[in-house]
Order: C-alpha cells, then sequence, then structure tokens
C-alpha cells in the first residue's frame, strides 16, 4: 500500500491553507516562512506515521497467526503458491 510522501502532503496542506483563507477574504498569496515551516514539519510527522503504519500492521498479523498457531508467514514464489492450492486450472489435469 503506498502512502503519501511529505512532499504531498504539505501541498496539500498549503491547498487547503490557500482555499480557507480566499473564504476569509484574503487573497494575497505570500509565503509566510512559519507556516511554511509548520506545514513541513506536520507532513513530516505524519509521513513518519505512515510508514510505522505498515511494520506495525505487520507485527500484529505475525502475533495473530502465532496465537492461532498458524504457519508462519514466509515468502514464497508465487508459481510455487498458485501451484500448490490450484494443481488443477480450470478442470484441466497437468498432465496432457
Amino acid at each position: 500500500m503506498t502512502h503519501p510522501t511529505a512532499n504531498q502532503i504539505e501541498a496539500e496542506l498549503r491547498r487547503d491553507f490557500r482555499a480557507r483563507a480566499r473564504e476569509y477574504g484574503q487573497d494575497e498569496d505570500r509565503n509566510d516562512p512559519v507556516i511554511s515551516l509548520l506545514f513541513r514539519t506536520f507532513a513530516d510527522q505524519i509521513e513518519g506515521l505512515y510508514k510505522g503504519l505498515d511494520s506495525a500492521q505487520l507485527s500484529l498479523l505475525d502475533e495473530l497467526i502465532g496465537a492461532v498457531e498458524m504457519e508462519p508467514r514466509t515468502a514464497r514464489p508465487f508459481a510455487a503458491h498458485h501451484r500448490r492450492s490450484r494443481p488443477f486450472a480450470r478442470g484441466r489435469s497437468r498432465e496432457r
């Protein structure tokens, strides 16, 4: 699953901020260094949360698999997995 990057998050924050500022009658489009720093810092923090989320999900999955005593997750080539799970494709046997 792909998550937005810090640059994408920052750009979205800026767009939202400009839209809200226009709603309140502020039509100037100036770059305030303090707001820029806030947006960049916040975007970096959000990106870090997204990155940590992937590893947390995998850790929880591994813990769940261990608790129900299933076979642990391992990397397997797709072709080998596919052959074992579907020995006959579309009603035809492999032997010809």
